[in-house]
């Protein structure tokens, strides 16, 4: 059985992903620090107060690059604090290098079975027969069939695990899950020695609160999923009542608001078309096939530098225009949109005097895209802090009460709403 004192790692393929989960962690006893350093994964000087995450960022790195870096990360953990509770997160539509980076992860943890439960209810995201379903209807049926770096292919989990790592794979299904706890654990014990990968149905989130609650009781499995299965184990892994709930909290109310659209999700543009309706907003859109072109990307970004520190407008929207680019110019398109963030900061900050102690607000979808942002203000940390709406996390970035949040979503996630709900927050109108 886990205790308090135990401390808590989670690995995340991307800084979206990295703070769904973490949150639900957060309590009265733990903070949540969020760290995107490849050269110092964790902080072990930080007490099991503090619950660690490390966005690894391997969502669109090669399979031998993901692996390694995952691999890394793990024996570290193993070296320093070999009792730890770890949780591999993954992203509940199964995009990036999941099956890579458990096998990474299983073999630096020193495990021999891991359990993928990728469903999230609360976001219409279940697994039946070891089928992933999106609001009913299968994964590969959904838009993220057509996602321009990860188009899923197959609903059938284990299938497209297996896709990616050669371990054999075994259904956990829904009618021995909903028998309880003992028999899952039972279940698992009857696997061997492993190693194996263990594919859970869950269709409701008493499903997942069986899984979590057999990982509290044998430490040995590796516990994979999204943020559905998170927030189960955060409340048996930290005893506390509230921790399965990530508080929906008010941010300080920011001054100014830059919305960085980095995703090619249909639904995000969708959103800041809906935003641009109802709010006065200035909107820059950097050329994605300029920003990738060696002869053009200086000016285009330049330009939009330009135009930034000639501006004072209160909401300001950055987004790419929609043409499609090799998805290997992926990095240089992200890149373009953080140098042109950083300029807002800057610019937003001197705008005010030192006494006014501005407050700044970055919204950012896409979990490389926010990464990035950081990063361009010289941060390798944030500090989560609560969700600003269901589903959307929002931290301090580089400090427990820094002048500058962040907010982010995966690009698929909400409706067209989404993004005017996120203005009236930050404004405090709603």
């Amino acid at each position: 059985m886990t205790d308090q004192s135990t401390p808590i790692f989670i690995l995340a393929d991307d800084l979206t992903g990295a703070a769904d989960a973490a949150n639900y962690f957060r309590t009265p006893e733990r903070r949540v620090r969020i760290g995107f350093d490849s050269a110092m994964p964790w902080d072990f000087r930080l007490t099991h107060e503090t619950v660690q995450v490390f966005d690894v960022e391997t969502r669109h790195l090669s399979l031998e690059d993901s692996f390694g870096k995952v691999l890394r990360a793990c024996a570290h953990i193993t070296q320093a604090s070999p009792e730890a509770l770890v949780y591999k997160k993954v992203d509940s539509t199964l995009r990036g290098n999941i099956g890579a980076e458990i096998e990474a992860a299983v073999r630096g943890l020193n495990r021999n079975i891991a359990v993928l439960a990728p469903a999230f209810p609360a976001g219409g995201r279940t697994v039946v027969g070891g089928v992933l379903y999106v609001h009913g209807v299968p994964v590969n049926e959904t838009a993220f069939a057509n996602d321009p770096h990860h188009p899923i292919l197959s609903a059938n989990v284990a299938e497209h695990v297996r896709t990616k790592a050669a371990w054999p794979t075994v259904q956990l299904g829904l009618s021995l899950i909903r028998q309880g706890a003992d028999v899952v654990e039972h279940f698992l014990a009857d696997q061997g020695d492993g190693p194996v990968l263990i594919v859970a149905d869950a269709e409701v989130d008493e499903d997942l609160a069986v899984l979590a609650e057999v990982f509290s009781r044998n430490t040995t499995y590796l516990p994979c999923g999204s943020a559905g299965l998170a927030r189960q184990l955060a409340k048996v892994w930290t005893q506390s009542v509230g921790a399965c709930d990530a508080v929906v909290s008010r941010t300080p109310r920011a001054q100014r608001q830059l919305y960085v659209i980095g995703s090619a999700n249909q639904l995000a543009r969708e959103q800041v078309q809906e935003l641009q309706k109802q709010r006065v907003v200035r909107t820059l859109e950097l050329s994605a096939t300029k920003v990738v072109d060696d002869v053009t990307a200086a000016d285009e970004i330049a330009a939009a530098i330009a135009r930034i520190e000639a501006d004072d407008a209160d909401i300001t929207v950055l987004t790419l225009s929609p043409e499609r680019v090799s998805t290997v110019d992926r990095t240089r398109l992200v890149d373009a949109l953080a140098q042109v963030a950083k300029a807002w900061v800057h610019r937003s900050s001197a705008d005010f005097g030192r006494s006014e102690q501005p407050h700044l607000a970055v919204f950012a979808t896409g979990g490389d895209t926010a990464l990035a942002c950081c990063k361009a203000v010289g941060h390798t940390e944030i500090w989560t802090e609560g969700e600003l709406l269901p589903g959307i996390p929002w931290s301090f970035v580089g400090g427990h009460d820094g002048q500058l949040t962040l907010v982010s979503k995966a690009g698929g996630f909400g409706d067209a709403q989404t993004l005017c709900s996120v203005v009236n927050r930050l404004c405090h109108e709603a």
